[in-house]
């Protein structure tokens, strides 16, 4: 084998590996801008969840209110306190829980945020 063989041999072989390499970039690419589409669809989903916890929170709070105004109106009669009682007991569960979905969400997001962010860096 002589040296402008050997040459072309090689550049052939530095030519084949390039292509590989091109390919696997484009194929990087395509998936990252598959995940960020996927990331940006999550972000809406969390930011709809996040919309129904301020509904149910708006719910409890009005439960609440409307067990304070019960138990004003049930002094005279034992029963509507006991009712005002688990209203005000179901608002406040309402409450614990609507305050754990939102720490939640919160996280997912700002994961989402995160790689978003990471994956654009790479474009």
């Amino acid at each position: 084998m002589n040296m402008p063989e050997s040459l072309q041999e090689q550049a052939g072989e530095g030519i084949q590996k390039n292509n590989i390499l091109l390919e696997t970039i484009n194929r990087i690419a395509k998936e990252s801008k598959h995940n960020i589409e996927h990331l940006s669809t999550l972000q809406k989903q969390a930011d709809y969840i996040y919309s129904i916890t301020r509904t149910i929170q708006n719910i409890a709070t009005h439960t609440n209110l409307l067990a304070f105004e019960a138990a004003r109106a049930g002094v005279a009669v034992r029963e509507f306190d006991v009712v005002a009682t688990e209203v005000r007991n179901i608002s406040n569960n309402v409450q614990q829980s609507i305050s754990e979905v939102k720490t939640n969400v919160d996280l997912i997001t700002e994961e989402i945020n995160l790689i978003t962010r990471s994956i654009g860096n790479v474009h």
